[in-house]
Formats: C-alpha cells, structure tokens, sequence
C-alpha cells in the first residue's frame, strides 16, 4: 500500500510540473502555485487511493457477510433486513389508517324482538304494566283482593299455577282436612291484569274493591285495654243461621229496637257471607273485632282427633260476624284467629259457662251480654 501510494504521488507531483513549465508566467509564484496543486492532486489522490482501498477491502467482507448488489447499488445483509422491517410498519400503518377510515355498513342484525320477562322485568317496581307485566306475587296480591272484597273471604293459599295461551292460571285455595278447598280460578293476562273465572265470567283484577259491608259499630268502644273483640251470646240455636234469624222473636227484637245507644239495628243488613258455621253447632255467638280492618280465621277443631283440621272462616276485613259452633258443652270446636294492627293473637274460643249458662270470661274478648238486653238476657 505505501508503495503504490508513493508511485501516486510522484506521478501527481510530474503532472504538476509539466503543467507549470507549460504556463508562460513562470517565477516563483508559479513554483509556489505549482507546489500547492501538486500536494493538493496528491491529496487528493491519496483520499481517492484510500477510499479505492476500503472499497476493496469492503469488497473483500462482501463474500464473508452476503452482501447483496442491488440496481449497481451494494447492500448489506442488515440493511436489507431493516429494508423488510420498514415494510412490514409501513403495510401496518396503512392497514391501521384503513380500519380508522372505514365506512361504517349498516346495523347488525337484532334477531327477534324482545320477549316479555315471565315474571316481569323490573324486581319490586311496576308502575308501568303495559310496558313490563305484572309480577306472579302482584297478580296474587290482586287476585285476593278482588276475590275477597267481593265475598269477604281471604284464601288460605293463592298461587300461580302456570300459564295457558297467554294467560297466567291462579289458584285460590283452601287445605281443609287434608284436601284442597277450591275458592276459585281466574285467568289472567300478564299484561293487563284482566281474563275470567273458571265459570267463564270476566273480571278485571285492576278495578277497585268491592264495596264490603262494615258498619259503624258503637259496641268496639266498649272493648276492653288489649282484648281483641267483642263477644254476644244470641242464644241456643238447632238449625242454621239464616232460618234462626227470620224466625227467632228475640233476634228481631234485638235488631229493631232503638232502647240505647249500643243499639244493634245494624246487625239487620249482614250479608250472608258473614255467617260462619260449624255443622250441628247449638250456640250462636256474634263476634265484633276490635280493628275493622282485622284478618280473622275460624277454625274447626275436631273433637275425636283432638286437632284443628281446617278453617270455615277468612275474612277480608274485620267486619262483624256470626258462630255458630259448639256441639259439645265439654269441649269448643271452633277456634278464632286475629290478625289486627296490633299484631296476630293466638287463638282462643267461645263458650259457656257450666255453672250458670254465662258466657266465660277470657282474656281475649270483652263480654257484651252483661251490659245489654239481648237475647240471652
């Protein structure tokens, strides 16, 4: 290399002195001039001899590393590899830019339109049934309702049982004795809350409840502290009710007559459906509970099984009512459940007394007979 460096520059430095003996100017400015251009082709020779000598000795790693010729162009294996890199970003970006510039299409498919929950769409709130339905338990609370403000019984149990065509199947039932005690069906549709009885008769769970017979009763002023009701002994009784009170003198005479101011004209417009009886009862008992808006049961106790076995009685309100139980003086057969804004009282019953006839006193009622000429005297 240095030789070949040496042949260079004296060659530089001959071209230089031919140019310098060929210019007419001649003089030391010229030798100087000479001089500085000979050095500077030198220069520039000896940059372009060296640059030649990297090029080759480039040329000598080009088999060693896979350099690639590209268009007269020498690339490197890396640099062809960062080419491929940079490819590769730039179709990403593209794809990126595509995905954000992209035309929406149209929506997607929704499938069938939505169906109405089974039991309602909104847990504890359905102050728009038109839109949502009406729950099983509110259907149930409705069906009660309307069957009791319409007969003054409340049933045992009311339960959804089901849905045909489109309607909603609820029982109102009663266990008595072992067996179901059918107060009534109604069909019901979810979404309106009106259908029919089992007899095909329409009825609208929505409307307001019936108009119930529940009178101005002057005689619950007279019950005393935390007793429950008021208790009237009518009288001995073999046949039911409603015969007793068309025939009975007594029982007219006690509904007729004005002669104080706890009169009982109004027993004279109970309906029927407040006549509670135990069969082959013979005493007859009317019952006024202290809270007219009570739940009260009546249940009959059978004697030779010495148990409860169902109820004869549930009303809907507290409204005053008429027993007759008791077949036997040893034992009642009939026992009273309330359920009052006082709370539910355990049960307790009516009868006699052995030594006189009286009604018995109790804890749980306040005795009427003592303060009045009813029937019994």
């Amino acid at each position: 290399m240095k030789r070949m460096n040496i042949k260079i520059f004296c060659l530089a430095l001959c071209t230089s002195l031919m140019m310098s003996g060929c210019t007419s100017s001649g003089g030391d400015e010229s030798d100087v001039t000479a001089e500085n251009n000979a050095e500077t082709s030198a220069e520039n020779v000896t940059g372009t001899a060296e640059t030649s000598v990297l090029v080759s000795g480039t040329e000598s790693k080009k088999a060693e590393t896979g350099t690639t010729a590209v268009s007269g162009t020498e690339v490197s294996g890396n640099v062809s590899g960062t080419a491929k890199v940079s490819d590769t970003a730039k179709s990403t970006e593209k794809a990126k830019a595509s995905e954000t510039t992209r035309v929406p299409g149209p929506p997607a498919e929704t499938g069938e339109p939505a169906v109405v929950p089974h039991e309602g769409g909104k847990p504890d709130t359905y102050a728009d049934p038109g839109e949502y339905g009406y729950a099983n338990d509110l259907l149930c609370t409705m069906a009660r309702g309307y069957y009791g403000s319409r007969t003054n019984h409340s049933p045992e149990f009311v339960e959804v049982e089901g849905e045909t065509d489109g309607k909603v199947n609820i029982h109102l039932y009663d266990l008595f004795d072992g067996h179901t005690s059918t107060a009534a069906w109604y069909y019901i549709d979810r979404m309106t809350g009106k259908g029919t009885d089992f007899l095909e008769n329409e009825i609208d769970l929505t409307a307001p409840p019936a108009e119930m017979w529940n009178p101005d009763v002057p005689q619950r002023s007279k019950i005393e502290g935390d007793k429950r009701c008021a208790v009237l002994y009518l009288g001995y009784i073999d046949t039911d009710i409603e015969t007793y009170i068309s025939n009975n003198v007594s029982y007219q005479e006690l509904i007729h007559q004005n002669f104080s101011e706890y009169n009982y004209t109004w027993l004279a417009d109970m309906p029927k459906q407040n006549y509670v009886e135990i069969p082959d009862g013979n005493e007859l008992y009317l019952i006024i509970p202290r809270d007219d808006e009570a739940r009260v049961r009546v249940g009959r106790f059978d004697l030779s099984r010495e148990q409860l076995i169902g109820n004869v009685y549930s009303s809907y309100r507290g409204a005053p009512f008429l027993l007759r139980c008791n077949v036997s003086e040893i034992r009642p057969d009939a026992e009273i459940f309330i359920t009052d804004n006082s709370g539910e009282y355990p049960g307790f019953s009516v009868s006699l007394s052995g030594k006189d006839g009286s009604l018995c006193e109790s804890d749980s009622y306040t005795r009427l007979n003592e303060d009045t000429e009813g029937p019994a005297g």
